[in-house]
């Protein structure tokens, strides 16, 4: 007779770059926990989350058979990955402080005077990008360039409703010296949100992830908004180890679809209008 099923909780140690163990990770609000059905050193890992997470799941699936319990944690699978394709993930020691939300972060400098927000003028004028924003102080849109040069051909670009959604089609172009000129570009062809779908690149390299981290920093302090879509898991993981070894600079808001990215873009500008 073959022994029953356990449904358990447990997660692997996690190594730093010396080979120590992270302080740290059995914290319950911690991702990386496993929920498994276990049974004579064979494991079925069902579901990840943290361990908050995963012990509801559990507690839902008390008295119920091994087919009953994997519906249970499909369903669980489905629910949290509409919540994440949904929730922005910010990463980065620059981002907000602990129990900031996303609506603090992006909302935190509407009401400045526009006397209190720096102008593009000097920006653009240090980085050779012709346009300024407008002289009319009672109106809120930027004037609308055509990018040039690299960033015409680094990026494939929409705007839409003040949202400028730049799908990154040549990745060399964030590694290089002219990173912050072309999105720089970008952010000004739009009213002040940029979203920059990275869906098509194989990975984020360091110095990628770096270029975008600062971009992001600098342009909040300004009152804009920068966001990724397309942050797909193997990517997200790159940028959480980077986080972890204190190597990313400035921080990223990042989206798994371009939908959300753009309705969180979109809800921006409205509350800055209104």
């Amino acid at each position: 007779m073959a022994a029953p099923w356990l449904l358990v909780i447990s997660k692997h140690p996690e190594y730093g770059p010396a080979g120590e163990v992270m302080p740290g990770q059995c914290e319950p609000y911690t991702f990386g926990w496993r929920l498994c059905l276990f049974r004579d050193g064979e494991e079925d890992v069902l579901l990840n989350g943290t361990y908050y997470e995963l012990r509801k799941v559990q507690g839902d699936c008390t008295g119920k058979d091994v087919e009953q319990i994997r519906a249970i944690a499909a369903q669980a699978r489905e629910r949290m990955q509409a919540a994440a394709n949904q929730a922005p993930l910010i990463i980065g020691p620059g981002g907000p402080s602990a129990g900031e939300t996303i609506e603090d972060l992006d909302f935190a400098r509407h009401d400045k005077p526009e006397s209190q927000v720096e102008t593009d003028e000097l920006d653009a004028e240090e980085l050779g990008v012709g346009a300024s924003r407008k002289s009319d102080e009672d109106t809120d849109e930027f004037e609308q360039p055509p990018l040039v040069g690299d960033a015409a051909q680094a990026f494939e670009t929409t705007v839409e409703n003040g949202v400028c959604v730049a799908t990154v089609m040549n990745p060399q172009i964030l590694s290089g010296d002219g990173a912050e000129t072309a999105l720089f570009q970008l952010m000004q062809a739009s009213q002040g949100a940029l979203v920059i779908d990275i869906g098509r690149l194989p990975e984020l390299p360091p110095e990628v992830a770096n270029a975008l981290g600062r971009f992001t920093y600098q342009r909040e302090q300004e009152g804009r908004f920068v966001a990724l879509a397309g942050v797909r898991e193997e990517i997200l993981a790159a940028l959480q180890t980077m986080q972890k070894k204190g190597t990313l600079q400035g921080y990223v808001v990042g989206f798994m679809d371009q939908a959300s990215a753009v309705a969180e873009a979109r809800s921006f500008l409205n509350n800055r209008r209104s």
